[in-house]
């Protein structure tokens, strides 16, 4: 959900995760690559890449809100 374009490059996908603090780097299988793809042509100008969080300026009780519909 919190995915942003700017953790997308060169098809790989780099994030920290939450409970470890650890830096994660994951090649893009074909699948995944393609899933990626379809967001991007169809993108809804934010810096998310799925359509969850609709807006770049939420707050953090907004992003619970919408994790949890």
């Amino acid at each position: 959900m919190l995915l942003k374009w700017s953790q997308i490059i060169d098809n790989r996908m780099y994030y920290r995760r939450s409970k470890t603090g650890a830096d994660i780097s994951v090649k893009l299988l074909v699948p995944a690559a393609k899933i990626i793809d379809y967001y991007k042509n169809n993108s809804l100008e934010t810096d998310y890449v799925f359509p969850i969080l609709l807006h770049n300026n939420l707050s953090n009780n907004q992003i619970e809100n919408r994790k949890k519909k």
